[in-house]
Parts: structure tokens; C-alpha cells; sequence
């Protein structure tokens, strides 16, 4: 498949983009017209990429600034206006000068904290976080809730397995290959199933007693 020139690809690119503003959040259309959306990013090459040289770990955070990028635009591609510019301009200015640095900014601050156990006296262990006290209600899952929450005729891939991987550090583009699902559906259900359910997980971490 030839590429096209940039004309066309930014015809291309807004009309993907404008028929996904036509549709409803979370419909069939709208997940369509967002895949081949962000299939023709990719394939454009045209997506900013910075220097290797700028910062440790490139390819891990590349990657990740790309997969929180794409999830950005699956949520958010009603924030396009092609009145302002062309997609890959909107696209490429997220990724510049938010998702870049919002990335960089985790992995520095993920690696201080790690630092920083070192030098933290032993003393009584802290209160449990609230991300372990998470994990323990996906864990436990009193009532089946979260398993049962499942994208449909693929029970396996349930809002149970998913959020624990998040809990994990897995990214979007993992968890992806490992149910070999697309980011968007797994993005889309996740979002969605995760507001049903959240009032499970606050009376639980509320209530709980080790």
C-alpha cells in the first residue's frame, strides 16, 4: 500500500476524525472510525518523535507517550476542530508538549521514589495504600462483579483480569497483545465498565478491616 501524499493524507486524517465526532460515544461507528484513524497516524510516519539522545529509556518512553497519545484521542477526538489546523498538527502538538514530557515526568519520579525506599528508617509498616486496597477487592471479588463485567464473547478479557494488569504497570499496547484485542475496545470497556463499578470498589475500600 502506497503512502499518500501529505494533501491527502490530511484530507485523509480530518475526515476520519469528523466522522468520528458524528458519532456517539462508546457506538460501533465511532470505535470504526477511530481504529482507521489511528492506523493511518501510524502508517503516515509523520507522528513527532524526538531525539534519542534527549532522554534514558527512549524506546519505553516513546512508546508509552504513543499509547496514552492514542488513548487521548479515542476519548477525547471531539476536542479536534480542523477550523484550528490538520490532525496531524493537533496530534503532533499533544504529543510534544504533553504526552512527552508527561511520561518523562513519571518514569523521574517513579525512579526518585524507588531512590528514596533506601532512606526511609524501618519503622511500623504504613497503613495499606489505596491501590493495594484495589487490588484486594479485584482480587477478592465478592459477588463475581468485576469478572462478570466482560467485553462481549470474550469472557476472559473482564474488567477483573484488565484492571489488576493496570494495577501491575502493564500498558495498553501489552495488555493489547496478551488478549490481542484492540487498544480502543480494551480503552472504551475499561473507562465505561470501571464508572459502573466504582461504587463496589469505595464501599469496599471503606469498609474493609484487615
Amino acid at each position: 500500500m502506497n503512502s499518500p501524499g501529505n494533501g491527502s493524507l490530511d484530507t485523509l486524517l480530518q475526515q476520519l476524525a469528523l466522522e468520528a465526532q458524528q458519532h456517539p460515544p462508546c457506538s460501533q461507528e465511532r470505535y470504526f472510525a477511530l481504529t482507521k484513524l489511528v492506523n493511518a497516524i501510524l502508517q503516515s510516519k509523520r507522528l513527532y518523535r524526538p531525539s534519542s539522545q534527549q532522554f534514558l529509556n527512549y524506546d519505553d518512553i516513546y512508546n508509552e507517550a504513543r499509547q496514552e497519545l492514542f488513548l487521548y484521542i479515542c476519548k477525547n477526538i471531539g476536542n479536534y476542530n480542523p477550523e484550528i489546523g490538520s490532525v496531524m498538527a493537533w496530534v503532533n502538538s499533544l504529543m510534544e508538549r504533553r504526552f512527552i514530557r508527561d511520561v518523562r515526568a513519571k518514569e523521574s519520579k517513579h525512579r526518585k521514589t524507588l531512590s528514596d525506599l533506601d532512606n526511609i528508617p524501618q519503622e511500623d509498616p504504613p497503613p495499606e495504600s489505596l491501590a493495594e486496597l484495589v487490588k484486594k477487592c479485584l482480587i477478592e471479588d465478592r459477588g463475581g462483579h468485576f469478572k462478570d463485567e466482560h467485553i462481549t464473547n470474550r469472557s476472559d478479557a473482564n474488567l477483573r483480569a484488565i484492571a489488576l494488569l493496570r494495577l501491575e504497570g502493564k500498558t495498553w499496547k501489552e495488555i493489547s497483545q496478551e488478549f490481542d484485542i484492540p487498544i480502543p475496545t480494551l480503552s472504551s470497556f475499561y473507562q465505561r465498565s470501571l464508572r459502573k463499578l466504582t461504587p463496589l470498589l469505595q464501599d469496599f475500600c471503606l469498609n474493609y478491616e484487615k
